[in-house]
């Protein structure tokens, strides 16, 4: 037995929390020769960027130790994703049992390396020729370019170790605890712009809409995440005196692919920005993609940005609903024991209304995470306020993830519960009702 399994699940529980709070410890290390104040300045110019430095936690702004956070993991497993189209074998190797699995896991933290260098090393070289490191030399830019590198590693491995060891999944914690953490500063950036030089009147009203607007965002991003059709089963099985049947149900998730869609678009969205900003280019399209430039009469041709991050979303959110439930598959078991849906015939017929299910199911959720992930940029015209860590993208990522954790902690805590027996008469009635 394992020594993950040998540990009891409180003991896992806090080891997770442990190193969740290393990280942020680490979030606070700056990084030598690294004007932290002018990095502000050129991600506050640049709402793509300031998407990216959502991502981080706010690390990328403050250019700690661990600036890049756990992105350049998040960048190789949509690179090794998008390959495994392309290479059967890649794809293959995912569905190889935990032995293929295993050396996902290694390529995807060799990747994660590679990106991460390859990032920390254009941003220094980027920064220098700005005029950001003080002093501009070889070893100002070697030096930070290591630790950045030497973090993504370290993050990558704490992220595996806590899904593989521990509690929950280890780089969805990392990327929240990020995001959770940058709520506070950027409450205040918002209570300061809407109160700033008006009447109380007029503060009260104004921060009252705010704080509506963002509870119904986020009980909107609860609904999307938990919303899900149930097909409706018809199970036969063949008993001593003839045949017996019983109903069940086929859930299917109004968003399959849960929040990895938005990540990934969200990702390829600041690649272009991160190359006109790091790589000089002053190309004007570059602004397409850059989203403080959105919804602007003066530049109206730059919205054309919105309809390719919408577009990506709602891709992406297909390409994963797919992964996720093969309805060919479905349709075969089903049919192999005995079952079939209400009303529909078997075999292929099963298939294409799975089939059809899917395909509105994941349209409706992926126009879903595009009204969520649209609210931030509504914001930036209107109020002025760009790069909230509590608006858009952040809200689906916290939502989900905190959503599965969840589930993941109740399935613990109640299978702690059963295997030690460890919950007493008066209350052995009311925890078997729970679940």
């Amino acid at each position: 037995m394992s020594k993950s399994k040998q540990m009891s699940f409180k003991k896992r529980l806090i080891f997770t929390v442990a190193l969740l709070l290393l990280y942020r410890l680490c979030s606070h290390i700056p990084l030598p020769f690294v004007d932290s104040d002018y990095v502000k300045v050129l991600i506050g110019m640049n709402g793509s960027l300031g998407l990216l430095n959502t991502l981080t936690g706010g690390n990328l702004a403050n250019m700690s130790i661990v600036a890049l956070g756990i992105t350049p993991y998040i960048t190789a497993s949509i690179v090794l994703q998008l390959m495994g189209v392309l290479i059967p074998s890649l794809a293959e190797m995912q569905r190889d049992g935990s032995t293929g699995q295993e050396k996902f896991k290694r390529i995807n933290i060799v990747l994660a390396v590679i990106l991460g260098l390859l990032q920390s090393g254009a941003m220094m070289y980027g920064y220098g020729k700005s005029g950001i490191l003080k002093p501009y030399t070889w070893y100002s830019v070697l030096i930070p370019t290591v630790i950045m590198t030497v973090s993504v590693f370290a993050l990558s491995f704490i992220g595996q170790y806590i899904t593989d060891h521990l509690f929950g999944n280890g780089v969805s914690l990392l990327l929240v605890t990020g995001i959770l953490c940058s709520y506070l500063s950027d409450g205040q950036v918002l209570y300061s712009v809407l109160t700033h030089k008006h009447k109380l009147q007029y503060q009260i009203i104004a921060c009252t809409i705010a704080v509506l607007i963002i509870i119904m965002l986020f009980a909107f991003t609860v609904w999307l995440n938990t919303c899900e059709k149930k097909i409706r089963v018809n199970n036969s099985a063949k008993v001593s005196m003839g045949c017996s049947k019983s109903v069940s149900v086929i859930p299917l998730k109004l968003i399959g692919g849960s929040v990895v869609p938005v990540i990934f678009a969200s990702t390829i969205l600041t690649v272009p920005s991160y190359i006109q900003l790091f790589g000089k280019v002053n190309a004007k399209w570059f602004d397409i993609f850059n989203t403080s430039c959105w919804l602007k009469p003066d530049e109206w041709w730059t919205s054309a940005g919105v309809g390719i991050y919408f577009l990506m979303i709602i891709g992406f959110s297909y390409y994963y609903q797919s992964l996720n439930l093969n309805e060919r598959e479905i349709a075969d078991n089903l049919k192999r024991s005995g079952s079939s849906i209400i009303g529909v015939r078997p075999g292929h017929d099963t298939e294409a209304y799975l089939h059809k299910n899917m395909k509105c199911m994941t349209f409706l959720g992926g126009i879903g995470l595009c009204i969520v992930a649209f609210v931030p940029i509504v914001l930036s015209v209107t109020v002025g306020v760009t790069n909230l860590s509590f608006a858009g993208t952040s809200i689906i990522i916290v939502v989900a993830v905190v959503e599965e954790t969840y589930r993941k902690y109740q399935t613990e805590k109640y299978g702690h519960v059963y295997r030690t027996g460890k919950f007493g008469r008066k209350n052995r009635r009311k925890r078997v009702s729970q679940l």
